[in-house]
């Protein structure tokens, strides 16, 4: 998956939020990728679309997650789990962006 520009990552934010689907073996390499972007360039604009695309794509795996518990929490006779208000990122600064991508890599959050 060729990556170059803010607008073909706009658009993989595009397909991520649809939820297009994205071949397994092809989504380790995007995020991948879109880290490398993130630690290697100079233009604010590739930044944030790069951070943007990431964010989506945590956003839709953490959905994913969550209806995966409550439908085994249903299928094993348990509560389901009560819904969480969704948690909403505000990031400023690219400062403020690559502060938080150094805390989700050291929690184990990031590859």
């Amino acid at each position: 998956m060729e990556m170059n520009g803010a607008r073909d990552l706009k658009l993989l934010r595009r397909a991520i939020r649809a939820r297009w689907p994205i071949p397994a073996g092809k989504r380790g390499p995007m995020v991948k990728r879109l880290l490398e972007i993130l630690a290697t360039t100079d233009d604010d604009r590739l930044f944030l679309a790069g951070f943007r695309a990431l964010v989506e794509a945590d956003k839709v795996n953490l959905a994913d997650e969550a209806q995966a518990l409550a439908y085994l929490g249903q299928r094993e006779g348990a509560e389901a789990p009560e819904e969480s208000a969704p948690h909403e990122v505000v990031v400023r600064t690219r400062e403020e962006a690559q502060a938080l991508l150094s805390r989700l890599s050291e929690a184990g959050g990031l590859p």
